[in-house]
């Protein structure tokens, strides 16, 4: 199977709507669905146990063998294991939609019967444990199917994995698309698709009653609209086959045959998962809309198309210059990163590339250049703050002649470093500060950092002697306030 995994969520612009479709879908599946299992259960104990399968069973093999289509198995089983033998015939009735239509009308049990009455009563009381299951309610049935059951069924699912499988497809492919074209014509491709999964078993299985439940239509649909959105546009995609896995780059539309493939391959082998002709119409209906959405570019957000394509190809220079590097080509990677850097100057990779090429001249104004803009990348984001440390021990011990640091550069470094318990670094910039700086503003600020460090550190000695450093140089600061109400380590 083939996912596209370049292109991560934009968080400044969320996929809403496809949070929102994953959240309906777990909420369903454990509160609406939540006691499905048991519910199917009681019913099935009530069907064998109430006498309806005595009845129902051996009118099921008559009408078998009157379609020349006799299950031999299921009578040698009746004849050995009555029990055994009504519980498969069950699994085997209740989703053969041709049957249950002549039983519900009453062609197969006849007011004749001299068990009707009976039969009518308790097949009621059945029928009645049935609609108490979500999915069985809920759940498309072709040979009996509704509107309601055409858009919920797309929303329900048979187990956990079932769910955890669909979501993960839903939010790989929904939240690109939801970007592309904006959250209402999503939600109409998602639900026209799932729907015409849906309709695709009602013209080609008429006769099946499986329960037909999940948003793989739905997702096949979005599949199908996705390769067409992107045509030849090249993505780099995650396969698996069998036990094979890995990554490889491909036009978006190599997907659709793939898919098609794929569903036909399992919808000829398991002639049984008959799910699998409602994913190839959802695939098929979503791959119409895609096309539509093709010829009308004014439709999409071309922004989002464009951006996976940029992005890929930035990522391709970005690998070449790392391999340059690699094979000591140091030129060519300069040449590249520095051309990267033009079109995306805070890509904090490149600049830390960058960095790591100008070590080489330690002299250069450019090594200056990318340690301070390093630093300053690293500090726009949590997490960083490792790297701060190292890339300044590195820089402050190679630079040549020395290293160039503004003071307001100094002042968030002393103010890191004592927050990350870089204590020897904090108090050494701290002190070269206080000497060579008059910021009555800042000042105070790194001071009462360094208390605090210290204070947690449980270094008395160095707390009090910052702590009344700060107080009495700057005795009206409200970070000499602060202080005052410590009362030591």
């Amino acid at each position: 199977m083939f996912i596209p995994v370049e292109k991560k969520p934009q968080w400044n612009n969320p996929p809403i709507l496809t949070v929102v479709l994953i959240l309906i879908s777990i909420g369903c599946y454990f509160t609406w669905q939540n006691k499905d299992d048991e519910k199917e259960q009681l019913a099935f104990q009530y069907y064998i146990q109430s006498g309806l399968a005595a009845i129902e069973v051996p009118a099921y093999i008559d009408y078998l063998d009157s379609l020349k289509q006799p299950d031999i198995t299921l009578k040698t089983l009746f004849k050995q294991n009555r029990q055994q033998a009504y519980r498969d015939a069950l699994k085997k009735l209740i989703v053969d939609g041709k049957f249950l239509r002549l039983l519900n009308e009453q062609q197969v049990i006849r007011p004749e019967h001299p068990l009707f009455r009976m039969w009518q009563q308790k097949h009621a009381e059945f029928q009645l444990l049935l609609q108490r299951i979500v999915k069985y309610r809920y759940g498309l049935k072709p040979y009996d199917a509704d509107f309601e059951s055409l858009v919920l069924h797309n929303f329900l699912h048979n187990d956990g994995n079932h769910l955890l499988i669909n979501m993960l497809f839903l939010f790989m492919f929904g939240f690109v698309i939801e970007l592309a074209i904006g959250r209402s014509a999503y939600l109409f491709v998602y639900l026209t698709s799932g729907m015409a999964s849906g309709v695709t078993l009602l013209v080609f299985e008429p006769d099946s009653a499986h329960w037909v439940v999940g948003a793989s239509g739905a997702i096949a649909g979005l599949v199908g609209f996705y390769t067409l959105l992107f045509g030849r546009q090249r993505i780099r995609f995650f396969y698996s086959v069998i036990v094979y896995f890995g990554y490889v780059t491909a036009p978006a539309l190599v997907l659709l045959p793939v898919w098609l493939g794929y569903e036909l391959f399992n919808q000829y082998l398991f002639q049984n998962q008959i799910s699998n002709l409602s994913h190839i119409g959802g695939l098929v209906v979503g791959a119409l809309m895609g096309m539509v959405y093709k010829r009308y570019p004014k439709l999409i957000h071309q922004q989002a198309i464009e951006g996976k394509s940029k992005e890929l190809t930035f990522q391709k220079k970005f690998h070449t210059a790392l391999e340059h590097i690699a094979q000591l080509d140091f030129n060519s990677a300069h040449k590249i990163l520095n051309e990267l850097l033009i079109n995306q100057p805070n890509n904090i990779e490149v600049v830390k590339q960058l960095y790591h090429l100008e070590k080489i001249h330690p002299e250069s104004d450019q090594y200056h250049v990318f340690a301070h803009q390093l630093i300053k990348l690293a500090s726009e984001k949590p997490g960083n703050d490792k790297l701060i440390h190292a890339v300044y021990t590195e820089y402050s011990e190679s630079a040549r002649p020395s290293a160039k640091f503004t003071t307001d550069l100094l002042y968030f470094l002393g103010t890191n470093f004592s927050r990350n318990s870089y204590l020897e670094d904090a108090e050494k910039i701290c002190r070269y500060l206080l000497k060579h700086d008059s910021n009555d503003d800042k000042q105070p600020e790194i001071l009462l950092s360094l208390v605090n460090a210290f204070k947690k550190a449980n270094r008395d000695e160095l707390y009090q002697k910052y702590k009344n450093l700060l107080v009495e140089n700057f005795p009206d600061s409200k970070q000499a306030r602060i202080a005052l109400t410590y009362k030591g380590c």
